[in-house]
């Protein structure tokens, strides 16, 4: 089972009451706020050449083009 006096000395507070409001400041400079990190944007058109220099997408782009080199033969 869990000594929840233990935890509640390693994390200086009070499982009845909570944290008292100068211990939420003092732990919020000391931490920082609960927040996720952002994560970096890509531009969209470098998403969008990446999307266009796929293997796939190359491939097609290749056979289309010699479609078009069979048209213009005939």
């Amino acid at each position: 089972m869990w000594d929840y006096s233990k935890l509640q000395t390693v994390y200086e507070t009070n499982f009845s009451n909570g944290l008292s409001s100068a211990q939420a400041i003092h732990k919020l400079k000391e931490a920082g706020e609960n927040l996720l990190t952002e994560k970096a944007s890509i531009p969209w058109y470098c998403i969008f050449l990446r999307e266009l220099t796929n293997f796939f997408a190359l491939l097609l782009l290749a056979g289309s083009l010699l479609c078009f080199i069979g048209y213009g033969i005939q």
